[in-house]
């Protein structure tokens, strides 16, 4: 199986597994298409980091009457002067929000509007996360799939919540762990982690079963909740992540 982009960038940045890894830097350097891939990624980080680079110089000398005249010049208004600062200062924010993919696109864009180019539209693209500073991942359901935590954890919770989506969906603080999928389980590195984690779980999912150190907590079946015994009604439920 060839290795898709989340994993390529895993392995760029270092957040897999020592097993894991091992297997997949072999793929990449057996695979033609996955070597050609990565080194795409590397060019891509290494675009972004000279566009980033662009943007740090200290600004140009200019005096009042050159500004007053570019003003006449382009006939701004109060309101775009106020845009053109509060671009600025939402730029870093914005760059980390959005996908890895679409940033140097981005950048380039910013860069010729401060030049005063024609800047080219950007494509659409989904609405980023308020919460940058959360990681995860998503994968399908299937007919069965196990959530493997593995370790109890003295801090931190669980909380699982049934969604209407298609896909199993687990985040957490940046950091907390590593995921790995293999065939019909997720496996989550969680060692001395005392974050919580937020696990969204499609109501048409066949089955799904949570475990922490081998210790089942949580399982549902087609939105029916089997473990624990709780009443019928609830779509969101708060666990320890102690593994009992």
């Amino acid at each position: 199986m060839h290795l898709d982009e989340e994993q390529i960038r895993r392995v760029l940045d270092g957040e897999v597994v020592a097993a894991q890894e091992t297997q997949w830097r072999s793929h990449i350097a057996q695979c033609a298409r996955c070597h050609a891939l990565v080194e795409q990624a590397r060019q891509d980080d290494a675009n972004l980091e000279t566009l980033l680079r662009s943007l740090d110089h200290a600004p140009p000398s200019i005096s009042a009457r050159d500004v007053m005249a570019r003003a006449r010049f382009r006939r701004w208004s109060w309101l775009n002067k106020a845009a053109a600062v509060f671009l600025i200062v939402m730029v870093g924010g914005v760059a980390w929000a959005a996908p890895r993919s679409q940033l140097p696109a981005l950048l380039h864009t910013v860069v010729e509007w401060m030049a005063g180019a024609k800047p080219q539209p950007v494509p659409p693209t989904a609405p980023p996360i308020v919460q940058s500073n959360l990681a995860g991942i998503a994968v399908p359901a299937g007919q069965r799939l196990v959530i493997l935590f593995s370790a109890a954890q003295t801090e931190g919770q669980l909380r699982v919540e049934l969604s209407d989506e298609v896909d199993v969906v687990v985040r957490a603080p940046a950091g907390a762990g590593a995921f790995t999928t293999n065939n019909d389980q997720l496996l989550i590195d969680n060692r001395e982690s005392r974050a919580t984690f937020v696990i969204e779980i499609p109501r048409a999912a066949p089955r799904v079963e949570i475990r922490v150190g081998g210790v089942r907590i949580f399982e549902v079946r087609a939105g029916r909740v089997v473990v624990p015994t709780v009443p019928g009604g609830a779509s969101t439920f708060k666990l320890p992540l102690g593994g009992q």
